[in-house]
């Protein structure tokens, strides 16, 4: 039996029309050592980014030596950046 993955990333071909969708069996990619259950993950959803090119996956994953300060670091949120762009 295998054991059970929540990190595994898995794909679907999928065909859709106006009418119709459809989609293969899921099939693994890779297994991307993301855990729902990491320290400071409140949910079940999965957090990964795929590339505009669709070649490469962004996954964080914490390293369980420093669980306890992933916990505790900031994090610096910078509201309407895109504004500082378009000053001369």
């Amino acid at each position: 039996m295998e054991k059970a993955s929540y990190g595994k990333i898995m794909a679907v071909a999928v065909h859709a029309t106006v009418s119709t969708f459809e989609f293969s069996e899921p099939r693994p990619l890779f297994e991307s050592g993301y855990l729902n259950n990491a320290p400071g993950h409140t949910g079940q959803w999965n957090t990964f980014d795929v590339s505009a090119d669709g070649q490469r996956f962004l996954i964080p994953r914490p390293d369980p030596a420093n669980s306890d300060a992933l916990a505790s670091s900031p994090i610096t949120v910078v509201l309407n950046w895109a504004a500082v762009l378009n000053k001369k």
